[in-house]
């Protein structure tokens, strides 16, 4: 745990069929997972080891890099095992520099990951199945697998922009409440988490 952190689990939950994937539709394994995977992060990503206060295992990742699109900043820290579902396989994105940055935004904006990933995931779903189009989405093509449309999204559901943003800021079932159009039929909730 300590060397790998809690994304390890993307290879077992892969390789057992339970990793999320394409708003739970998929297989329950993603076609690139090793991208997603502890050793990718730990090879290009990873500054160091970081713990939460007293803990012995130190499995937080403190991450950094740049590209000529962004610039991943060390203080937010690194994605675990859930944002990188979220943000990655559930949204049937396979590459870790974008779902790095979606989880440094999410924290950035002090939002869940989790939901944040969900709620993006639920509508590239109703997107693929034309319930949204991209008068809806602000002209972004929000097919599954677009990464830089994932960044954006949620940066529109943290500042709760007009429309989808807002929809989306309030959770799935909430949000397809708004949408209708048959839009429940694509949400994953219970009791409205």
């Amino acid at each position: 745990m300590g060397e790998l952190g809690t994304i390890r689990l993307v290879k077992q939950f892969n390789e057992a069929g339970w990793l999320p994937t394409r708003n739970w539709t998929g297989a329950g394994s993603q076609r690139k997972w090793e991208n997603l995977w502890a050793e990718s992060l730990n090879k290009k990503y990873l500054k160091k080891y970081g713990s939460c206060y007293r803990c012995p295992i130190h499995c937080k990742r403190v991450v950094s890099y740049k590209n000529e699109k962004f610039e991943i900043d060390p203080i937010f820290g690194g994605p675990e095992y859930e944002t990188v579902a979220a943000l990655g396989s559930l949204c049937d994105i396979d590459d870790l520099e974008y779902v790095i940055k979606g989880s440094e935004l999410c924290n950035k904006f002090t939002i869940d990951s989790i939901s944040t990933g969900s709620a993006i995931a639920f509508a590239m779903h109703c997107f693929e199945n034309g319930i949204l189009t991209k008068k809806d989405t602000y002209g972004i093509n929000l097919k599954f697998g677009n990464k830089e449309a994932m960044l954006e999204m949620i940066k529109k559901i943290a500042f709760r922009e007009e429309g989808l943003g807002d929809f989306l800021a309030e959770g799935t079932l909430r949000a397809s409440k708004r949408i209708g159009k048959g839009s429940n039929k694509f949400i994953r909730q219970v009791k409205g988490q």
